[in-house]
Formats: structure tokens, sequence, C-alpha cells
């Protein structure tokens, strides 16, 4: 209903030798007589559809009528005669015989002989073979037979026609008039989409459309297979004249699989004589644990686990899908040759589909000729895991007999992709907007062989030395240059995955061939950066507000404090860039800058934390309790850790107030752990803290630099494992650290091994809190995945999921102290302690150190939103 189909009806014309003559003077252009008005093209009759053209030259005229379906001629008409075809219907059931007119006028008194014979086409049989002399009018009707059809007729293609060649007066007109042959009763199964597994039962439908203009009775057996039962099998039923039904079947699933087989059925019209023939019926019953694949009337498909693989029979266009259909589809388009391009298998079926599965993963492997190039043969392997992964691949060989010079191949993919992730100019792009297109992205430049899209959690990866092309639409173009004779030319897989990887991250793993993981970030699409995307700010700093689309970014910025510290401030972009001045925050201050973007069509907001910095920072030494105890301080915060009494901080004061829980001045025990330091630690799966305090050990005053240019002080807290089977050569450092004025401390990890390879093993920092005088009343908070506020106290055992961001605080302490990190955390409160921590597997190899990411440990007087703290996730330490 919403297409357009072109048709060109000249050649037809100047190879009919009835009309030869005129078209010897007259011009195809310049003598059309055509109203041009906005309207579509034709007239309908009976369901028919004629398209007519007219002309005339010095006098003589000619109009001639083509049928859409057919697309051959039905009228002519000329100064001295006219002839034309008719029929009552075009829809035909097969298996009868319908009657076609030829309506002759003579508008002369000269001879006028006609003569109509009938040709046989496709399932039509056709045998008039008449000649007549017209005088005046005479209208001939004729038999013609519609024979059976092996599947239903394609709207695309050109349809069986009752076709004649016309002699009229010596010369030739070939008519074809297309119908619609129709089964007596068309059967399909439709089987509600789902997964299927075994013990399950239901219903699924048999689709039956009564063909005949009048009642009939239909009668079959559907087939038979073990992993069903069919509570009927047997089916008779009557339906009136065009009547359409669905038939429920009930069923029991002993385990996916697929029904599929030859259906005989018998139809009895109320008149005429009863018709038998077949039908391939097919209902798929997928699920997890199951592989099959099949064909029905209008596709090739495999199914494996929750995922199937479709390839269609007209327009060669192959489907990936989960058994649930979504509104996000990826389609992989048809094959094309040039130069220049051909659309030839937008309408010619594969000569050849395999389907099956080797090694778990099943295939549709399909055989193209190229009627564009001769002796040019396609071969379109695709795959499919149950994993979600897929993979298509082609093979260009020439098995002709002369070599295929300026050969060019080019398929194109359909990736709907709203909230795509990308690789441009050296950066990842996230639209977190989630409702970017692929085609507001310039997709030349591409910097990775990857393209991620968080709808269906799908990705799309290709090898490193091809080129991706395109903007909504994805296309591979690739210059074959000359095919000798027996050579082939393979075009590499492009990948596939839907929810294969667990995160973008995880898939451009695979799409760059890398094991190792990398702790890499993305920027937003509309990128607010403040102070250059340092978070940590002295004095007045800048924002900067960069649109990394490819379209006109006309935007007004407006910048305003959360706390009220500064009025709004405006600027207008100039280029994809908009930049402003802010004031500096006050001393052990921080503040969330709200970022109101308005656009022509769109308006966004943001929102980015920065944190108060300036001053010195103070390192001393000290005894306490008998022990040399190192203090860092930086003004509103000091922290200190002892050699002799563990490997780790074990005091953190802000504004007076203790924040941590330990047991200095020496280890003992608490609820289950014996010996308890507390403080900040560090645990290793395997390596008890009675072992870990055997171990060498020692504090230093460290200063250490961040990828984003900020000078960090603090404390570096060094174990060297020695004394242990399994963890010798291990060397633990945990780096407890501040900037000058800043309300916080930061931690980071870091182990380097020198003894044997260990896979996995688990390893933790963790600190042990006491916000407040008493621990009683003291809590963590959490927002649950539904942004549901969820606080934990003191006292009952409880522990938060893994959550980026925990609020700690006592109703006895005016300040909270928030916990970021831009990996997992998680907090644990029960009636002694209150702890929070990172917990991660980690592979020890020798001669490779891990750097973990930071936690940050920031003192507030309100809560702060999690994505404001974005930029911190984005400082490294690389060592």
């Amino acid at each position: 209903d919403d297409s357009t189909h072109l048709m060109n009806f000249i050649p037809y014309v100047l190879r009919t030798e009835a009309v030869a003559d005129f078209f010897q003077k007259a011009d195809w252009y310049g003598d059309s007589v055509r109203e041009i008005a906005v309207r579509p093209d034709g007239r309908k009759e009976n369901g028919f559809e004629y398209f007519g053209y007219h002309w005339q030259h010095q006098g003589k005229s000619l109009r001639l009528e083509f049928e859409r379906l057919g697309r051959g001629l039905s009228l002519i008409e000329t100064d001295d005669w006219l002839v034309s075809t008719s029929m009552q219907a075009q829809k035909l059931t097969f298996g009868r015989d319908y009657t076609i007119d030829y309506h002759l006028v003579n508008k002369t008194g000269k001879p006028l002989e006609i003569s109509i014979r009938g040709r046989n086409d496709k399932n039509i049989a056709f045998s008039l073979d008449r000649i007549v002399v017209v005088e005046g009018e005479l209208n001939i009707p004729a038999q013609f037979h519609v024979g059976e059809i092996a599947e239903e007729q394609n709207v695309w293609h050109t349809h069986p026609a009752v076709t004649a060649e016309l002699t009229i007066n010596g010369k030739k007109a070939l008519f074809k008039v297309g119908i619609v042959p129709k089964f007596p009763a068309l059967l399909r199964a439709i089987v509600p989409e789902g997964e299927y597994a075994a013990g399950s039962q239901g219903q699924f439908f048999l689709n039956l459309e009564n063909g005949y203009n009048e009642p009939a009775e239909f009668r079959f057996s559907l087939p038979t297979d073990g992993f069903i039962d069919l509570e009927q099998r047997d089916h008779a039923l009557t339906l009136s004249a065009g009547e359409k039904k669905a038939v429920p079947v009930s069923y029991f699933l002993h385990r996916p699989g697929l029904l599929q087989g030859k259906v005989e059925i018998t139809a009895q019209p109320q008149s005429g004589e009863p018709v038998k023939y077949s039908q391939e019926l097919t209902a798929a019953f997928a699920g997890r644990g199951s592989r099959f694949g099949g064909e029905t009337n209008d596709y090739y498909f495999v199914a494996n686990g929750r995922y199937m693989l479709i390839l269609g029979k007209y327009f060669n266009t192959m489907e990936v899908r989960s058994l649930v259909k979504t509104i996000y589809s990826t389609y992989f388009m048809r094959p094309q040759l040039g130069l220049p391009y051909s659309v030839e298998f937008a309408k010619t079926k594969p000569v050849q589909v395999e389907w099956g599965d080797e090694d778990g993963v099943s295939f549709i492997r399909a055989t193209y000729h190229s009627s564009s190039r001769p002796g040019i043969v396609i071969e379109r392997l695709a795959r499919l895991g149950a994993d979600g992964l897929f993979s298509q691949q082609w093979s260009i060989i020439n098995a002709g007999e002369e070599p295929a010079a300026n050969l060019w191949f080019k398929t194109m993919i359909n990736f709907d992709n709203v909230w795509p992730v990308l690789p441009l100019r050296g950066r990842i792009i996230e639209a977190r907007d989630g409702r970017s297109y692929l085609g507001a992205f310039a997709l030349r430049d591409l910097t990775e062989n990857w393209i991620y899209s968080h709808t269906g959690n799908r990705g799309l990866c290709w090898a490193k030395d091809m080129t991706i092309k395109g903007d909504d639409w994805l296309w591979l173009e690739t210059d074959l240059g000359t095919l000798a004779p027996g050579q082939q030319a393979e075009i590499k897989p492009i990948y596939l995955s839907m929810n294969t990887f667990g995160s973008w991250q995880e898939f451009r793993q695979f799409a760059l061939q890398v094991n190792e993981k990398e702790n890499i970030t993305s920027t937003d699409s509309l990128e607010a950066v403040v102070n250059g995307g340092n978070p940590f700010v002295s004095g007045d700093y800048e924002l900067a507000v960069y649109q990394h689309q490819e379209k006109n970014f006309s935007a007004q910025v407006t910048a305003s404090s959360a706390s009220g510290s500064f009025a709004p401030r405006r600027a207008d972009a100039v280029g994809n860039r908009a930049s402003l001045t802010l004031p500096e925050l006050p001393p052990a201050g921080f503040d969330a800058v709200n970022i109101a973007v308005e656009t022509t069509g769109v308006d966004y907001q943001r929102q980015v934390a920065v944190f108060s910095c300036g001053g010195q920072v103070e390192q001393k030494q000290q005894e306490q309790e008998g022990i040399k105890v190192l203090t860092v301080d930086n003004g509103p915060v000091s922290f200190s850790a002892a050699p002799a009494f563990g490997p780790g901080v074990f005091s953190l004061i802000f504004q007076g107030q203790e924040w941590f829980d330990a047991s200095f001045p020496a280890p003992g025990p608490k609820s289950w752990w014996n010996p308890w330091l507390g403080g900040t630690g560090v645990e290793i799966q395997s390596l008890s803290g009675k072992s870990l305090l055997r171990q060498p050990r020692s504090i230093q005053f460290v200063c250490l630099p961040d990828n984003l240019g900020n000078q960090w002080q603090g404390l570096q807290i060094e174990v060297d494992v020695r004394e242990h089977e399994k963890y010798q050569g291990l060397v633990l450092r945990q780096n407890v650290l501040t900037l000058p004025g800043l309300a916080g401390i930061c931690i980071f990890l870091e182990l380097a091994h020198k003894g044997l390879a260990i896979n996995a093993v688990e390893c933790a920092s963790t600190v042990y809190l006491n916000p407040g005088k008493t621990s009683s009343g003291s809590w963590v908070q959490y927002l649950s995945p539904r942004g549901q506020k969820v606080g934990f106290k003191f006292g009952e055992d409880n522990e938060t999921p893994d959550v980026h961001k925990l609020l700690f605080g006592n109703p006895g302490c005016p300040q909270q102290l928030m916990i970021f990190s831009g990996e997992n955390i998680s907090g644990y409160v029960n009636r002694d302690v209150i702890l929070c921590g990172a917990w991660k597997l980690q592979s020890l190899i020798p001669g490779k150190s891990i750097v973990t990411l930071p936690q940050f440990y920031l003192f507030t007087d309100r809560d702060i939103p999690e994505a404001a703290l974005e930029p911190l996730s984005k400082l490294r330490w690389v060592r």
C-alpha cells in the first residue's frame, strides 16, 4: 500500500509491429497527449489496473493500454480499429477454466482480418487459435485453464498472464493480461512468537482462506513429529465464499522442534469437481538448546537457541533477530555487482540454498548466478550461534571463460540504531540522550572497526582492513578489480552480536581482537566539560559544551549553581562549541553546575560536580601510643598510618571528627575477623589477615600525578609477600592520596607480581567507617536500579548491591561521606561494623602490574547525583 513501482513499456511498444508505422514519424515524447495531474496513474476495472498512453501526430491518433500485473498490452486503438481484452476477475482459483473476452472494432469499411493464437504461460494453458474478419464490432470469448501452483504469487514479480499473439492485417501484437492464481484454500501455520521449552503446552493456529467465490469444504491431516503431540490431526471444515478462519490447534511439547511436511488437501466447492493438492506446512517451536532450519512460502530460516536467521526468497534480504521480534531489527541486504551496480538480485531467487549446523553453529548458504555479469557466481554464507553471534561473508567466483574486469561488490546493512556508541576521531562517543540515530554522526570519522547500539544490546563489527560507509544505512563496497576465469575473491566476515556481550566495552574487545580488558569510558555526544575535564578546581574555571553530532549546533547554554553560589550565566554556541567562565568555589567546598542547552528542536539538561582545591599539604611524623605515625594534612582533612600497627590507614579526620573505625594501636578481634585492624585495608583471597601481618611492609610519603595533571600527595603502604606458598612474589601497594584543600581522599591499589601465574584471584580494597561519635544511628544509603533511595542502619546485617556511589552518615554529624568509583563498590553493615569496599577478580601475571580504578571519599553536606560525578570516573594513574 505504501510503495511505488516504476515500469518502462517503451521497448515493448517499439517491438510491436501493429503500431510500428505510427512511430516511424511520431515522437514518443513530443507527440504524447497526457494530462499532468497529481493523482495515481492508470484506471481500475474488475480488480485490474491499466496504464494508458496516447499520441497524436499530423491528425493521426494512437492509444495503448498496458495491464499492470501481466506487464503487457491489453488495448490498441488507432483511427481505423480497436482491439481490447477484458475479464471479470483477476484473482482466480487454480484447477478451473475461466473466460477472457477479446473485443474487436472495425471503424472503417475496409477489410480487417485478425488472428488470435493463445500461448501457455507459467501455469496458464490457453489453446485458442482463431482467425476472423471483422465488420463493425465482434466479441470473442475464449476459455483458458489455471493450473496448480506450488507457492503463493509474489506481488513484486511478473504474474502469470493470459497471453495471445494477435495478427492485425498481417502485423503482430502480443497481448498479456496478468492474473493472481489462488489456492483453493491457502493454509498457513502461525505459531505465537516466544521461546518454547519442554513440557509447555498451548495453541498454535492454522490460517485458512477459501479461494472460491462459493462455499467449499476442505479436508486435510497435519504432519506428525516425535517432539510434539497434537490434540487433533484430522480436520474438515466448510467455509463460505472467500471466508478466512483461524483454526486453533492444541499441542504438548516434549522439546522444542520444527513441525514441517506436506499437507494433502481435498477441496470440494459447492459446484464443480473436487480438487486435490498439497501445501508445505511449517510450524517452528524454537527455544533454548534447539537448532533447526527450514523453508516457508516466503523465506528460508534457521533457529539456534533464542535467535533466528531469515533469508527472504524474493528480495534476498537477511534478517537477524531474537525469537520474540522487537521494533529494532538488523537486515543484511542483497548482493550487488557493478559498476554500475545491478539490482538483479532484488527479485531473483538464489539458485541453491542450504541450511544446517556445524559444531553447534547454524548456517544458511545461498548461491546466486549473475545475469548482469555472466559467469559470476556469488556464494553467501551466514552463521548464527546460540549466543546471538551472527556472521556473514561472501565469495565471488568467476565461473566463466572470460576475465571479469572492473568488478565491484556492494552490500547494504540496515542497522536500526538508536542510542549508539561509536569510536569517532579517537574517542568513544555515546548518544546518552537515547534518541540519536547513526545518521547524526560522521561515519567517515570512525577510527575503529565497530558500532554498538544499546537498543537490543547489539554490536556490528568488521575486519580492520575493511571500510564501512553510510549514514542511516551502512554499506560495504569493495573493488575486486579483474577476476580471471576460475579465480575467487573473498569478502571477510561482518559480525553482529545480539545480547552476546555484557557491555559495549566487552564487544569492543571482541571487535579489536584483544583479550585484556581496558578501563575505557565514553563521551556524551553532547559533552559538557568543566575545567578541561578536571573536576578539581582552584580559582575561576571554564565550562565548555561540545556537539559531537554532525548537525548544526545552534544553541544557547545557561550555567547555574545547584548551591546558588553564583548567578546564572549564558553563552551562545559558535560552531560546535559554547563556552563561558564560572567563579571560584569556597575553600573545601563543592558544587554541582547545572547546564541547560537550548537548541531549536531539543532542550538538554546536564550536571557536573566540581570540588575546590588550593593551599598546601603537610606531611608529619610523630609518635602516638609509643608508635611512629605518618600523617598527611591538607587543611580540611588529615589521615594517618603506622607501619608498626599494620598495612593501612587507621585514621581519617574531617573538621575534627574521626570517620574511620580501627583497632589502633594494636590489632584485635571484631565480629568474625581476627585479627582485625579496620581503617583502610587490602584483602586477597586465601591470604589471611594473620599471614598478611607477617609479610614485610613499609609506608612512605608519595606524590603521584594523575592523567589530568593533578599532583596527589599522601601515603603509600607496601606489602611484599615473601612467606606464602601461593602468593610469593606478590607486591601490594595501597595509595591513599589527597589534593591541597580537598575535602576528601582517593584510594587505589597497585599489584605487581613475580611469582606463579594465578587466574581469578579475588582482591578487595576495604574501608571500615564510623561516621559519628558513636556507631548508633549510622547508616549507608544507595540508589536502587529504579532510582529509589534505600538506607541500611547500623545494627542489622545488610549488604548493598554493587553500585558506583554510596552515602554514609550519622544523625549526630552534619556532614556526609560520599564514596564514588568507576568500578563496582558495595557497603555492608551489621551490629559491629560499617564497611565499604571494591571486590574484583584479578589475574596475577608475572611481570605485569595492575592498577585499580580509584575510589573517592568526599565529604559533603548534601547528596550529589551520580551522573554529575562522571568526570571522576575518567581519572587514572598509569604506573
